[in-house]
């Protein structure tokens, strides 16, 4: 006689297979029996990862979000938390620079930061940022974008110079960037900084361009093949 359950989790459980599996093999079109009596294949990470006493998942989020070799990924060490699971040198290194490791944890996972970009951002709204940036003229969201986008510290992204670094002049300004590698270069206002996105940031395109502008001021027209880069 065919044995009835009132719900897929309570027939789940009673074929000792996680709802969560049963519920996701019925979405992808597997029938009842199937989806309950089909034993559950064990991932080569789940059976290392079980004989070393720490969770698959676990195992699979060093190696995949954090680039950890199989080997570290399995043997370091877990510092448990009560709500979550952080590693114990980002606890470390977290609690000796004054954040908490779910903190630097949640920044890793949502925003892709390495650790050291993660310690670098200073935590938001804090009485501290709030009456410095505001001393500054900043509002706080600012500053954290600033360190988040562009890896400043709180320093740098607090200590914005008055004039553009490239020509000195006043008007607002931006933070500049290598296109390449995404490294901040300085402050530029944004005739500059959209000048220098143009020319590609390429020294000699810019020589060439000056050479024109210097010789189209002295003979009102230019000669291209009067332009010499050396």
């Amino acid at each position: 006689m065919q044995q009835t359950f009132k719900t897929i989790a309570d027939a789940a459980k009673a074929h000792n297979i996680s709802s969560r599996v049963v519920y996701d093999r019925l979405s992808r079109g597997w029938s009842r029996h199937d989806a309950l009596t089909r034993p559950v294949r064990v991932s080569l990470y789940a059976k290392k990862a079980h004989a070393h006493g720490i969770s698959p998942e676990t195992v699979r989020r060093r190696i995949k979000d954090l680039g950890w070799s199989i080997e570290d990924a399995l043997t370091r060490q877990l510092w448990v938390g009560v709500k979550r699971k952080c590693d114990l040198s980002m606890t470390q290194r977290a609690r000796a620079a004054g954040f908490k490791p779910q903190t630097i944890h949640r920044r890793m996972q949502r925003e892709g930061l390495t650790l050291d970009a993660a310690l670098k951002i200073p935590l938001r709204k804090t009485g501290e940022i709030l009456a410095r940036a505001r001393a500054a003229g900043l509002h706080p969201s600012t500053i954290y974008k600033r360190c988040t986008r562009y890896g400043l510290t709180f320093e740098q992204a607090i200590a914005v110079p008055r004039r553009c670094e490239s020509c000195g002049g006043t008007s607002k300004l931006v933070a500049d960037h290598n296109h390449k590698t995404g490294k901040f270069r300085g402050w530029l206002c944004e005739p500059c900084n959209w000048g220098l996105g143009h020319f590609k940031d390429d020294p000699i395109r810019l020589r060439k361009a000056i050479q024109y502008i210097s010789h189209a001021q002295k003979t009102g027209k230019c000669d291209f093949e009067q332009v010499n880069c050396t």
